[in-house]
């Protein structure tokens, strides 16, 4: 199967939709390369699970990029994780 980005977003989302609450999704660019931004919610164990995801595709390759942290816990944390997703490079 090729994916491009979009249908592989389209996938995801439809996979989220069924355990979960898609919160937001936009498209999105750094150095040049394009990436989809998704965060949405789930629950585990009767426990609210915020994620945020970004999705690469290259080469036919998806490279998924996960932060996950308590709802409640999510705004105080995520700034640090969008700090350390701003160090990824896809050569």
């Amino acid at each position: 199967m090729n994916l491009n980005l979009d249908s592989y977003t389209e996938l995801s989302q439809r996979q989220i939709e069924t355990n979960g609450k898609l919160l937001s999704t936009v498209r999105k660019s750094k150095n040049g390369l394009e990436f989809h931004e998704i965060i949405f919610e789930s629950n585990y164990n009767s426990i609210e699970i915020r994620y945020l995801q970004q999705y690469y595709l290259k080469n036919s390759k998806a490279y998924i990029l996960t932060f996950t942290a308590i709802k409640n816990e999510y705004d105080n944390i995520v700034p640090k994780a969008k700090e350390i997703f701003e160090t990824f490079i896809l050569n």
